[in-house]
């Protein structure tokens, strides 16, 4: 059974020893790409000029192999007279495009935000894809129709290419065309560089092609393969998933893109949670273990936490450790107006910030009773029985609160009780820094919208 860790490289480079060659190329690796970056200008200078033809694509192929991109064909399985004009490919770099474009004139799907020195010299093409998907898929029929170009396709996200490939999207398929298949595998030479990550891009992926030595794009192309009547989209999909991937002697698994984000999710949040532990250990502090669970984060905590920067995002963390029953979008309302993690918590202690319901237990059922069990500290032990206990006013008690969730973000991240303040500072009353804080908060607050 192949994991859907092993279908992906979560980092350019090798764990282990082999870091250490890498090292040493590095500054040669730097001048080749550099040197290799002039010769960039002229390829694209001579795609801008040379008409699309065959000789166009000779040319370039050998401008792309001083490049140190190889593309060569291993396998002809077309017959004469097919000429399918729908390409499927696997996929296992963002060049991939490119690749198949400099064998075949072809066109490939793309956004409208695509660099235009891409759409322009190297078979990039906006369908749509904005648009709906019957209008998308009727915008490439009829292109087709009208055309002998052929139009490329990934049905799968980009993978290693090492173990196996990702569930094809049916999308394709369900024109109900004759396919050409396409299969690409990738050999790197010299430095154990991985072709691409799950965090790659097109430009970081070119890059380190310019900063390796030689990296070898070996293209199959395939038995065509029609669709059989009565075969839905899905099965005519598995069925061309499983040739390209017995090409390749892959597996042909049923991943899909889907698990590829939540994988690329959880890796995020992970690191999310190292740099946060980082954060708090480079500000002096001691990150103590603490026997409960860290707060319990929904989907979309977990999507407005990856949209933040990396300061934004420790202290919204920080002040979620200690009150976890409050949602992440208040935090970051409020922090965006105090710029403070003390000043955050002490408003939303205080009830200067409001908290609809609705946002109180986003975080899940386990939060909630975290929070309720918070609350329970501060209630009259016996409520009724004594007078004492009854005479307690609300004031003691929130300001009791107070003191606790300070206590407790203090107790979290190992700092001092009067850390980071003067003997002056610690002789002011409580009533004195709370209006000494409010103040501040007041003028960041005009700071950021400009007021007076």
């Amino acid at each position: 059974m192949v994991s859907l860790k092993s279908l992906f490289s979560s980092s350019r480079f090798p764990e282990g020893s082999g870091i250490i060659s890498v090292i040493l190329y590095f500054p040669l690796g730097i001048c080749l790409a550099i040197v290799r970056m002039f010769m960039v200008l002229h390829t694209l200078l001579v795609a801008s000029i040379l008409p699309v033809s065959s000789f166009r694509s000779f040319v370039l192929r050998g401008l792309f192999g001083v490049l140190g991109i190889q593309v060569l064909v291993t396998e002809d399985k077309r017959k004469k007279g097919q000429s399918s004009k729908l390409l499927v490919s696997n996929h296992v770099s963002e060049l991939d495009q490119i690749v198949i474009y400099l064998i075949t004139n072809n066109f490939t799907p793309c956004s409208p935000d695509m660099h235009a020195i891409l759409r322009m010299n190297f078979g990039y093409r906006d369908f749509g894809c904005e648009e709906t998907r019957e209008s998308f898929i009727s915008n490439i029929k009829k292109y087709l129709q009208d055309t002998s170009t052929a139009v490329l396709f990934h049905p799968e996200q980009t993978t290693s290419g090492a173990a196996g490939m990702l569930k094809f999207s049916s999308f394709p398929f369900e024109m109900k065309m004759p396919v050409q298949p396409i299969s690409i595998t990738v050999t790197r030479m010299g430095v154990p560089v991985a072709l691409t990550t799950l965090e790659g891009s097109f430009w970081w992926d070119f890059f380190w092609c310019l900063f390796t030595p030689c990296t070898i794009f070996k293209v199959k192309f395939l038995a065509q393969e029609e669709p059989v009547e009565g075969e839905d989209s899905e099965a005519y999909a598995k069925r061309v998933q499983t040739a390209i991937a017995k090409s390749i002697n892959v597996k042909a698994t049923q991943y899909t893109f889907t698990d590829k984000a939540e994988y690329k999710k959880k890796l995020q949040l992970a690191s999310l949670n190292q740099s946060t532990t980082s954060s708090a250990l480079s500000a002096g502090g001691v990150v103590q273990k603490e026997e409960s669970n860290p707060p319990s984060l929904g989907t979309s905590d977990e999507d407005l936490l990856l949209s933040l920067s990396d300061e934004m995002r420790v202290m919204v963390l920080q002040v979620k450790d200690v009150l976890p029953h409050v949602s992440v979008s208040v935090i970051i309302k409020t922090i965006e107006i105090t710029g403070d993690v003390d000043i955050t918590i002490t408003n939303i202690l205080e009830g200067n910030i409001e908290i609809n319901e609705k946002e109180i237990g986003k975080t899940g059922q386990d939060t909630t009773q975290s929070q309720t069990n918070y609350s329970l500290q501060f209630k009259a032990k016996d409520f009724g029985r004594t007078s004492a206990d009854r005479q307690i006013s609300y004031a003691e008690r929130k300001k009791a609160m107070i003191e606790m969730a300070r206590e407790r973000y203090k107790e979290k991240h190992g700092l001092a009780k009067d850390s980071g303040r003067t003997t002056a500072d610690r002789h002011l009353s409580y009533a004195v820094r709370k209006k000494a804080m409010i103040e501040m908060a007041q003028e960041r607050y005009k700071e950021k919208h400009g007021l007076e």
